[in-house]
């Protein structure tokens, strides 16, 4: 089957499979407390972690990808300040942050629900995530038994994030010694 451009479109049992792993995406999504919805079901204007399904034959990529949409005003303002010539913009660059440490979230959230996520190259969409399959589908030998966590950043002063990373053993995840989120000092 072909769509108008003339492009092979996979079979509906193809579909069926990528919409599959497509739900199961928005249920790991949903369980970590996203908002999360297939772009078929919802307006993709709606803020919240946008799960597609690619019905090309031919896929250079993944069958299914997640995008992070912001609130709609982040997005107009960007696009309002490019339009008019300021690509600098703390908008701009505000977007595309989000963009990106969505992205980093989105991938590891799925990977701790044993879907294969990982985060594009592509530098047309920067903060998708390509999804390709579920980890118990691969043979033992080849499922990843790593999955990278997010260590709590050291705090080097009231109010600031430094740039080191100090890995955590209890089990709250914050160092005895360190502000927790927001500053404060966890009991």
């Amino acid at each position: 089957m072909k769509d108008r451009y003339g492009f092979d479109h996979a079979s509906d049992e193809v579909i069926a499979v990528r919409a599959e792993l497509a739900d199961e995406a928005v249920q790991a999504l949903q369980l970590a407390g996203l908002p999360a919805f297939r772009s078929d079901h919802v307006s993709e204007s709606r803020p919240g972690a946008v799960v597609h399904v690619h019905r090309d034959a031919d896929l250079a990529s993944a069958a299914v990808s997640v995008s992070w949409h912001g609130d709609g005003r982040l997005a107009n303002a960007a696009m309002a300040a490019v339009a008019a010539g300021d690509l600098h913009a703390p908008d701009v660059r505000r977007l595309g942050s989000v963009a990106l440490h969505m992205q980093d979230a989105l991938a590891k959230i799925l990977l701790s629900a044993g879907i294969i996520a990982t985060p594009s190259n592509d530098c047309i969409d920067p903060g998708d995530v390509l999804v390709f399959g579920r980890q118990s589908e691969l043979p033992p030998g080849l499922r990843p038994t790593y999955v990278p966590l997010s260590a709590p950043v050291e705090r080097t002063g009231r109010g600031s994030l430094g740039g080191q990373t100090h890995i955590a053993d209890d089990s709250d995840g914050w160092p005895e010694d360190a502000a927790g989120p927001f500053g404060l000092t966890p009991p």
